[in-house]
């Protein structure tokens, strides 16, 4: 598995993560459209197929509508996907997702947020 963060802001960060090189990729939390813009456009990779958002924080979604393509899934905990930019998906609790041989998992931990 390779995972890649992308550093945005100060202190923040969103992930690339494929099981393979050149396979379908998930990315974790699009906080900010220009930086993981500028990671498609520098490693080729078209965009990604899926954003998993692990909050409702604008550091965490804010760039969901500028980094999806047309038949992107967003998804996002069933507590907070309301307030996440684009979502396709309400995650539930333990509800798991297999894209290109790798099972994602939703884990509710609230904490940050309700839904974090």
């Amino acid at each position: 598995m390779k995972v890649i963060a992308i550093k945005f802001f100060s202190d923040n960060f969103a992930y690339w993560v494929q099981r393979i090189a050149g396979s379908v990729g998930v990315l974790i939390d699009a906080g900010s459209a220009p930086e993981i813009l500028s990671f498609f456009k520098s490693t080729g990779i078209p965009g990604p197929m899926h954003i998993f958002t692990t909050h409702k924080h604008f550091d965490h979604c804010g760039g969901n509508g500028e980094v999806k393509m047309p038949e992107t899934k967003i998804h996002a905990g069933e507590h907070e996907a309301v307030y996440v930019p684009g979502c396709t998906d309400h995650m539930k609790d333990g509800e798991s997702i297999t894209i290109d041989g790798m099972t994602i998992t939703a884990i509710h931990a609230p904490c940050h947020t309700k839904g974090h």
